[in-house]
């Protein structure tokens, strides 16, 4: 499979590719050249250098690269995920964004916008409840 990592070289995005590698899929990581270091080396993984709000001005580029997948490591709002399904709308088999943590209620109590009785959660997991408080981000975009 052909595979692209939006945001690539970050936190999560170099263990997903050195996996996806291994697997024997192509994969590419699309950023911006800062995390290099932490980014996964194999002959099978790929960099493409730009920000991601570049995304738009690279279309027809990566279009062309045909990619079965992409993974939407940045999508931290509502714009941003719609450049991407704009962009890889017809032209890829799947588009999967990922959602960070910041859903849950243990991210409203580390940003003390909500309360927690008892201990901290050692592990996030999906059953675990949600923030009841929102958190907008800059065009009034809420994750939940």
């Amino acid at each position: 499979m052909r595979i692209l990592i939006l945001g690539g070289a970050g936190f999560v995005g170099p263990h997903i590719a050195g996996q996806l590698a291994a697997l024997g899929h192509l994969v590419w990581l699309y950023h911006r050249g800062k995390g290099e270091r932490r980014a996964e080396s194999s002959p099978s993984i790929r960099h493409i250098y730009a920000d991601l709000d570049s995304l738009r001005d690279f279309r027809d580029a990566l279009r062309q690269l045909h990619f079965d997948t992409v993974i939407h490591m940045l999508a931290m709002t509502r714009d941003d995920a719609r450049a991407a399904a704009t962009v890889f709308n017809g032209f890829t088999g799947r588009l999967i964004v990922a959602y960070s943590q910041d859903v849950y209620a243990a991210f409203g109590v580390l940003l003390k916008k909500e309360t927690h009785s008892g201990d901290a959660p050692q592990r996030i997991t999906e059953s675990d409840p949600l923030r009841s408080a929102r958190y907008i981000r800059g065009d009034d975009y809420e994750k939940i």
